[in-house]
């Protein structure tokens, strides 16, 4: 009975101080957290007796920090030191706070010896470079990380934490060799070292930096052929610098050493035509043609080599039979390889609309769209597209009904959908042209909350337009001549929209759909390439109304002319600018913004 007792006793004895042990604990974390470190430091030195383990002195020699108590944060580092004979990162504890007072030889002192003592694993070696960053020791910092590479026996080569020192010390040429090994020795750190050459270097406008990444770069690349991560990060430098040919060369090189089928070269392609790099696209697809003939890569080759062919063209102020002749090579080379069949079918609606435009006429371009729509096997959508060209091509013809019904078709058959918006829209186009103004304000009241944004935004505009010119006008007179003037234009029937323009300002002067006038006959000069006069039109509309609707619409367009089809880059950076400083609430602002900081030289790639 008393062996009981005795044992009850020592139980409970045992239990009230693991209770007590957990409430010192709790308390002296709560205070810790709190930022009290004073009253931290009374649980914390109580903990540190009873277990003076790692836990522990860190806690206390943090708050012995916090509260300035140097003399006894050093007192504590120096006792556990005796108690711990492998305790290194003791030795740098000291070295920072003989810093703190001031105490330069005790400082190196222990500096010294930590290095002498330095452990080889990779985890001590890092806790004790941090804390000697986040004192701005950085030399010191430094000679740790050089001193665990040259003695490291797992193969970790502390590339990063040196990169970062190299950068903070202005160290450019070492920092760039860090990160590229960096990016060798792991892979997984290719987009982080990427952020990091941008951070510290601005080698997109400064050659020299630029010369001295170039270099470093090709040197890694050529001393080390199988490392596919450096060959990317020279990829990626050649991108931000616009150098498509080099980069092209690079991206052959690996799509051969590492058997990649083609993929990476196509994916460049189609990353240079976005770019507006043409010649460099042409030379990958041309490369692509010649290497993977045989393979089920070739139809994307020819489709999308195509395609960027005929966008291209299309963004010719005054393309030449020449351009026109090598873009029709392109499609036939295309088709003749190919087919005409399921896989070609969104190609046969682009070349339809060359043929439209450069080719054979409307004849031509029908019986291309025909024959997709009757197509077995063709997507739904494909489809619908080549109806919606179809009836474009029909409006054009003066079959307005017959368009009418086409876009009701891929109305009713993407109900939900924003092929189906874009065909509501366009039929409530037709019926504005017609002068049934009340029925296409329903279908555009529909259609403004459509999920795309610029079918939204080009309802509300002709919801609008109605709207101040019919439901607040008892004469309709205006509005139904300048309707039958815009389908005129659309119709290529310039010499009639002219004459009901002229007619509509010379019977209702001053009228509200004068500056919408003005931006018609632009969009007419434009499709008569009569680019001068286009330019007056726009102008006229930013000098008379420059803060009616059509003003920052006019602005973009006629920067986007001088860009484009006058060639005046700078005229072009002015107006982009303008717009942006006169027009903050424009939706076209991101898009002048972009443009303006190319123009201006600001590294700017469509990735």
């Amino acid at each position: 009975m008393l062996y009981r007792i005795v044992c009850l006793i020592v139980l409970l004895a045992a239990s009230l101080v693991g209770f007590s042990q957990q409430s010192d604990r709790e308390f002296a974390e709560y205070y810790y957290k709190n930022k009290e470190y004073e009253k931290a430091i009374l649980y914390f030195e109580k903990l540190y007796d009873q277990q003076p383990g790692r836990f522990y002195y860190t806690r206390l020699l943090s708050c012995y920090k916090q509260t300035d108590a140097v003399d006894d944060a050093i007192d504590l580092v120096k006792e556990y030191l005796r108690k711990e004979d492998n305790f290194t990162e003791g030795y740098f504890d000291l070295a920072l706070l003989y810093q703190r007072q001031g105490d330069e030889r005790k400082m190196q002192r222990y500096l010294e010896k930590g290095m002498e003592n330095l452990p080889t694993n990779r985890g001590s070696v890092s806790s004790i470079g941090r804390k000697l960053e986040n004192a701005a020791m950085y030399e010191q910092a430094q000679q740790l990380y050089e001193y665990a590479k040259a003695n490291s026996n797992n193969g970790y080569g502390y590339n990063l934490e040196l990169a970062n020192l190299y950068g903070v010390q202005g160290q450019t040429q070492r920092m760039v060799r860090s990160y590229i090994s960096l990016v060798r020795e792991n892979p997984a750190y290719l987009n982080s070292v990427e952020s990091a050459l941008i951070r510290y270097l601005d080698f997109v406008d400064d050659d020299d930096q630029a010369t001295l990444l170039r270099n470093e770069l090709l040197t890694a690349v050529q001393e080390n052929p199988e490392s596919k991560s450096q060959a990317e990060l020279l990829i990626w430098f050649y991108y931000q610098r616009r150098e498509f040919a080099p980069a092209l060369a690079q991206v052959r090189a690996l799509d051969l050493r590492f058997e990649e089928n083609g993929t990476r070269v196509l994916q460049f392609a189609q990353l240079a035509a976005r770019n507006q790099e043409y010649g460099a696209a042409y030379r990958a697809y041309d490369y692509l043609q010649n290497q993977y003939k045989e393979t089920d890569l070739i139809g994307q080759v020819y489709t999308q080599k195509a395609k960027m062919a005929y966008l291209e063209l299309s963004q010719m102020p005054t393309p030449s039979q020449e351009d026109i002749a090598k873009v029709m090579n392109a499609f036939d080379e295309a088709i003749n390889s190919m087919g005409k069949n399921v896989s070609t079918a969104s190609l046969l609606i682009d070349y339809a609309d060359f043929t439209l435009k450069f080719g054979a006429g409307i004849q031509a371009a029908k019986q291309l769209l025909q024959e997709v729509i009757e197509m077995p096997n063709v997507y739904d959508k494909i489809v619908a597209l080549a109806k919606l060209n179809l009836a474009d091509i029909k409006l054009i013809a003066g079959d307005i009904w017959e368009a009418a019904l086409l876009y009701g078709q891929v109305d009713k058959k993407f109900k939900e959908d924003e092929l189906g918006a874009e065909a509501k829209f366009r039929n409530a186009k037709i019926a504005f042209y017609t002068g049934d103004f009340e029925w296409a304000q329903a279908q555009l009241d529909v259609l403004k909350s459509a999920t795309s944004e610029l079918i939204s935004n080009d309802a509300m505009e002709l919801s609008l337009l109605i709207s101040n010119n019919f439901n607040l006008d008892t004469v309709t007179e205006p509005l139904e001549l300048y309707a039958a003037a815009d389908l005129a234009v659309v119709q290529n029937k310039y010499e009639e929209a002219d004459s009901l323009f002229t007619e509509l300002n010379s019977k209702y002067p001053a009228h509200s759909l004068a500056d919408e006038v003005l931006m018609v006959r632009y969009k007419m000069a434009m499709k008569q390439k009569r680019f001068a006069a286009a330019a007056s039109y726009l102008e006229e509309i930013i000098t008379t109304y420059p803060f009616d609707l059509m003003g920052d619409n006019a602005l973009y367009l006629l920067a986007e002319l001088y860009l484009n089809q006058l060639d005046d880059r700078d005229k072009a950076a002015e107006l982009y600018q303008r717009l942006l400083q006169d027009y903050p609430g424009s939706l076209f602002i991101i898009e002048s913004r972009k443009k303006f900081r190319r123009l201006r030289g600001d590294v700017y790639f469509e990735g």
